[in-house]
């Protein structure tokens, strides 16, 4: 596989100085002359003007293609151009953001779709300059309207004069020097390569009687971001994400729902792992699902659990690293509201000098990594979306909280920006968990059997697999689970899981769900082990452009840690209904259609 440089800054050029100094195009001049006109002509009679406007253009282009059992679905290639624009009126100290309201009237916006508006693809600078006219006109009048009403809430309600509403950033310019590379763009010979390794790997289920539906899917992205604002940082930057999915799903005999998922990320088609590889992954999956559905229920467990490899991965993704970012609950009309935003989207800033981790812990968010001990890392980035360059950050030293991530709204754990706002909020770029002192593998086991023991239990539970809400849709149609919010306790279905005995004995478990874990619970993690996993997943659901979109790349997030011994963990059998198994066979299986599957024909 081909290796990259280990830091995003040795292909960029990042500075601070005066904007203009990217190369100019049609596009970029239409909006460095409708930014200045915005900041100048924006302006109601006795209203206040705008003190920052920033406009952001995202192209795209996606090529989408999938199969199932051998035979391809669909190939998609869809392009989009998408203009966003940020209006705040007031001043840093107090202005129209962190307030929530629900919408009203349609203004200028109702011509765009959460706040993206399209752009035509021809780089025509009047037409240009006409969209962010209109999109900026709306937001303005927009932001004007949420500032009153945010000062008719405040008038009766106390509000923490400590923070303002926008932090102070010194201006940036920074220019890549890559270009994002399309399937479409390179030669049909790729795009019929991509096709073939869909097609090879669904046929993989055909040999798989246990397997009730399945799907493969890739998707590459290629984007062009740029982004200015009026304090005069300048940003352009390319990314290619391509992700293999492959989903299947099965039945146990009492109908319970097992499934599982595999993603294989890369910044291309060369970076994905080989087919040998890709194609053993899958049977492996598929033999995980054939013994769970043989595998026993769980009856309430409350003792040792240890999550390997990329159940531990997981379990800190979806657990304990959405804590890092800081939160501030917006203002809102209702007081009810409030309090509940609050609740839900709670962040670490009450924890701030308090121990999150155990003492032998030290955790680093580092977006300007590529790759860790010859594993790729697919969180990296140059510049946040707000044009602020990203950089390395200690967040946990010795067990102690010692920062939260955050953009440019302060909060009460974060005063400025560390340049980590992604997608729709802040958000991790790589995290490297390090823990010396590790256990073996088989240390690791040893240990989780002597707290049992203990507990005068005669088993400890190994969690190797944690699905991913986000991947594991249920295949051909259905619907993903809910990503799970942080805090809530609770992380996504335990796919491979089983218990171990002290006279080495294993028996696999199904439908197990965590509960009484949740983000304060990993400072009594016990033990770690001396291996990390590298561990790459998608930062947020992303949305084909033929079904709307937000105008947002999609992005990865990716984490570096040992395996984790927890000492108390509740287990029990996933709850819900229970539908029945089909009624027929798999009509692959039953006898009269072998001869025709193994002609090549796709069920």
């Amino acid at each position: 596989m081909i290796r990259r440089q280990t830091a995003i800054a040795a292909g960029a050029i990042l500075f601070v100085l005066a904007p203009g100094l990217l190369p100019a195009d049609t596009l970029s001049q239409a909006l460095e002359d409708e930014l200045a006109r915005s900041l100048e002509e924006l302006a109601l009679e006795g209203q206040p003007t705008p003190y920052f406007v920033a406009y952001r253009v995202e192209d795209l282009r996606t090529t989408e293609m999938s199969a199932v059992f051998g035979g391809l679905l669909e190939t998609d290639v869809n392009r989009g151009r998408f203009l966003n624009v940020e209006v705040r009126v007031g001043s840093p100290e107090f202005d129209n953001t962190n307030f929530f309201t629900f919408p009203t009237g349609s203004s200028g916006l109702a011509r765009s779709f959460n706040g993206w508006a399209a752009l035509p693809f021809d780089d025509d600078y009047r037409e240009i300059r006409r969209q962010a006219w209109l999109l900026a006109d709306g937001a303005y009048k927009t932001a004007l309207g949420h500032l009153s009403r945010k000062n008719a809430v405040l008038q009766n309600r106390s509000l923490d004069t400590s923070l303002t509403d926008f932090a102070q950033q010194k201006p940036s310019v920074f220019g890549s020097e890559d270009e994002p590379v399309a399937f479409d763009d390179v030669d049909n010979l790729v795009v019929a390569a991509a096709e073939a390794l869909v097609r090879d790997l669904s046929v993989l289920f055909r040999g798989q009687p246990t397997i009730q539906s399945s799907e493969v899917l890739l998707r590459s992205t290629s984007s062009r971001s740029r982004y200015l604002n009026t304090e005069g940082s300048r940003a352009s930057t390319a990314a290619t994400l391509v992700e293999i999915r492959v989903r299947a799903e099965t039945r146990a005999a009492d109908g319970r729902r097992l499934a599982d998922a595999l993603s294989f990320m890369g910044r291309s088609l060369d970076e994905l792992p080989d087919r040998e590889e890709m194609s053993g992954a899958v049977e492996a999956m598929v033999q995980r699902l054939s013994i769970a559905t043989g595998a026993e229920l769980i009856e309430r467990y409350n003792g040792p659990v240890l999550f390997e490899g990329q159940a531990a991965a997981e379990l800190f993704l979806q657990s304990f690293a959405p804590r890092l970012a800081s939160f501030r609950a917006p203002v809102a009309e209702d007081p009810r509201l409030e309090e509940n935003l609050r609740q839900l989207g709670g962040g670490f800033d009450d924890r701030l000098g308090g121990r999150v981790m155990p003492r032998f812990c030290r955790l680093v968010d580092d977006p300007t990594l590529t790759e860790y001990e010859g594993h790729f890392l697919l969180g990296g980035f140059a510049v946040d979306r707000d044009g602020v360059p990203a950089r390395p950050k200690n967040l946990v030293e010795k067990g102690i909280l010692k920062a939260l991530l955050s953009d440019r709204n302060p909060s009460l754990g974060a005063g400025e920006s560390t340049g980590n706002r992604r997608g729709v909020g802040t958000a991790p770029g790589n995290l490297v968990l390090s823990a010396p002192g590790g256990l073996s593998s088989q240390e690791l086991e040893n240990e989780l059997l002597t707290l049992a023991e203990e507990r005068d239990l005669e088993f400890g539970v190994v969690v190797r697999r944690i699905a991913n809400p986000m991947v594991v849709a249920a295949p051909e149609g259905g619907r993903a689970r809910r990503s799970v919010r942080a805090g809530e306790g609770s992380v996504g279905d335990v796919v491979e899981a089983f218990r171990v005995y002290r006279d080495g004995r294993r028996e696999p478990l199904r439908n197990i769900e965590v509960f009484g874990l949740g983000p304060t619970s990993f400072k009594d993690v016990v033990a770690v082990s001396t291996d990390s996993t590298a561990y790459n997943a998608p930062l947020a659901p992303t949305r084909q452009l033929k079904s709307g979109t937000t105008g947002l790349a999609p992005e990865a997030i990716s984490v570096v840690l040992p395996s984790l011994l927890f000492e108390e963990v509740i287990l029990k059998t996933r709850e819900g209904p229970v539908p029945k198994p089909p009624v027929a066979s798999h009509p692959f299986f039953a006898g009269q259609l072998e001869s025709a599957g193994d002609s090549g024909s796709a069920w």
